[in-house]
Formats: structure tokens, C-alpha cells, sequence
């Protein structure tokens, strides 16, 4: 198989094989707990590649495309989220996030 297209977040690659082989050595390759089988591949939802880097997270389709299969891997890891600091105040709050109590930006030529 060969990367036919890379994106950020997202990979596609293509190739001469059957979609049940490839998905049978992806299945030996991941940490999966659930595949959907349909009647045009198979998807890995939420799967850790095994040996790779544990905090990343990623959906995995093997769709069959004629006499070829094409994958594509989906990087779905969820963006942490920041909590805020309970020790600030409510205008703290929003000095912090760079604007005024009422909405307004603190700097209206840097609005972002």
C-alpha cells in the first residue's frame, strides 16, 4: 500500500489488496475493543496503535474499492481541555481569557 494523501489529522493510503486481509492485519496492530463491520469495509473506532504513543487516539477505516483497498486513519485523540483556576474571580476570569466582564475585548485590535 502506498499514502495516496496526507492531511493534518487525517491519512489515506491505497493499494492492491483485499479489504479483509488488510483489516486482519490492522486487528493484530491495535488496542481495539469494537469493529464495525458493514457492507463496504470495516471501521476501528478509537483504537491505540500498539507500540505507538498510548495518549493518541484514532478511527480507522478499511474500505474495499474494487480490485484495490483503501485505509483511512483519522486522528480523533480529544483536545484536552484547561480547567480554569477556581481561585480566580469572575473578572479575573475573563481578564484571563482577554476580554471585559461585559464581553467586550480588553484590546480591540487584538480581537481574536
Amino acid at each position: 500500500m502506498h499514502v495516496s494523501a496526507n492531511f493534518d489529522g487525517v491519512a489515506h493510503a491505497t493499494g492492491p489488496l483485499h479489504a479483509e486481509d488488510v483489516s486482519n492485519y490492522l486487528r493484530d496492530r491495535v488496542d481495539v475493543k469494537r469493529v464495525e463491520l458493514g457492507a463496504v469495509g470495516t471501521v476501528f473506532s478509537a483504537v491505540h496503535v500498539l507500540g505507538g504513543d498510548p495518549t493518541r487516539l484514532y478511527r480507522i477505516e478499511v474500505i474495499s474499492a474494487g480490485d484495490a483497498t483503501e485505509v483511512v486513519m483519522h486522528d480523533v485523540t480529544p483536545i484536552p481541555t484547561k480547567k480554569p483556576d477556581p481561585t480566580l474571580s469572575e473578572a479575573d476570569k475573563w481578564k484571563a481569557a482577554g476580554y471585559k466582564p461585559n464581553g467586550m475585548p480588553l484590546d480591540p485590535a487584538h480581537q481574536r
